[in-house]
């Protein structure tokens, strides 16, 4: 192996390195506020569970709205514990529900409001909550953003 070889192993390793480190910051820039997190759980204390905190602060009203449409399924409260994840593909809410407490139109509703949920988040910026997201890659992960805070990434790339 040549020495330009390991030079150019080396630049990729430190560029791959340099995004790992980038999208970790933006990461943490945009991680959901705790003014956020404590009003969905006043709110919505029956079915928030911490791992709200875990999401982007931009995701914080389409998670409302999904905590909203579970409050209306019915009184629940001690028949489902919701988790939430965010994934490369959007937000995922994971129901662990006591199925002999559930009707058959509840399971439905849930689904489709699970489906809602991930399907706003891809269009939702992580940033700022702005509709017309759209994901761009920040190494090894990536990010849904509004055309605004893809400029501000794009700079930092």
């Amino acid at each position: 192996m040549s020495i330009e070889d390991l030079r150019a192993r080396q630049r990729q390793a430190l560029e791959k390195a340099g995004h790992r480190t980038l999208w970790l910051a933006l990461s943490e820039s945009m991680s959901m506020q705790q003014d956020n997190f404590h009003r969905l759980e006043a709110l919505h204390s029956r079915y928030c569970h911490g791992t709200v905190a875990t999401l982007p602060d931009g995701w914080t009203d389409i998670v409302g709205q999904f905590l909203g449409m579970i409050d209306d399924l019915g009184d629940l409260a001690d028949a489902v514990s919701l988790r939430f994840e965010r994934c490369p593909d959007g937000a995922k809410a994971f129901a662990f529900p006591e199925m002999s407490r559930w009707h058959p139109h509840q399971m439905n509703s849930l689904r489709i409001a699970q489906r809602g949920l991930l399907h706003a988040s891809r269009e939702t910026c992580e940033a700022c909550g702005k509709d017309n997201a759209v994901p761009m890659s920040v190494g090894d992960g990536s990010f849904f953003l509004c055309q605004e805070h893809q400029a501000s990434v794009q700079e930092k790339l």
